[in-house]
């Protein structure tokens, strides 16, 4: 169990579906394994309107109900230094609880536009997984 599982490619490469394959292997095989996927906006966005109702603890524990918790395009909020700390605030309490994280990015760790050093090597402890979309051949 790699915890947190991170997958990244470009625009289009099949993260979404892969987290989708993933989401209903899980499903399929663990009826009893809850998961949450959700995208990267309504995450952020779920984030600043717990923070500003000051409903953060709630939030957590909202998603401490989940097993996995699947967070597709981690990469659109982090250029917010207020998203960062609350971010990693959040995902290291999923992970002292067992829950597994899994994220999707269009760019890896090392090149998300991050200013805390330790949002990198959150991910560095984990599985990290590039995706490289297959060449399409021309029906000619």
């Amino acid at each position: 169990r790699y915890n947190p599982f991170f997958l990244y490619g470009k625009w289009g490469s099949g993260k979404t579906h892969l987290l989708r394959a993933i989401e209903n292997a899980i499903k399929k095989r663990h009826k009893e394994i809850k998961t949450l996927y959700i995208i990267g906006e309504e995450f952020y966005s779920d984030l600043v309107e717990a923070v500003r109702g000051r409903a953060f603890n709630k939030l957590k524990s909202y998603y401490q109900n989940y097993d996995v918790v699947m967070i597709d395009g981690i990469d659109v909020f982090l250029n917010k230094e207020f998203a960062q700390g609350v971010v990693m605030e959040f995902l290291d309490a999923l992970c002292a609880n067992n829950k597994q994280v899994i994220v999707t990015s269009e760019l890896p760790p090392l090149r998300l536009p991050v200013i805390q050093d330790h949002f990198r090597s959150f991910y560095d402890g984990g599985l990290i997984v590039g995706i490289v979309a297959q060449k399409k051949k021309s029906s000619e």
